[in-house]
């Protein structure tokens, strides 16, 4: 995937999440990843980000 990374960031608890953009099975999804968290993982086959995937959704708000 060739994620977008955004400077738009929010805090959630002690974590600073990060927004992300990504374009796959023809839909736009959303997510925010932490890099406080040194781990390149999320759900399904979301992964690859400098830290790990906190939220996703997707355009259509199925996911």
């Amino acid at each position: 995937m060739n994620w977008q990374l955004h400077s738009h960031t929010i805090v959630e608890d002690q974590y600073t999440l990060q927004k992300a953009t990504t374009t796959f099975d023809e839909r736009a999804w959303v997510t925010w990843f932490s890099k406080d968290v040194n781990v390149s993982e999320g759900p399904y086959k979301f992964r690859r980000l400098p830290g790990v995937i906190f939220q996703i959704e997707d355009d259509k708000k199925i996911f």
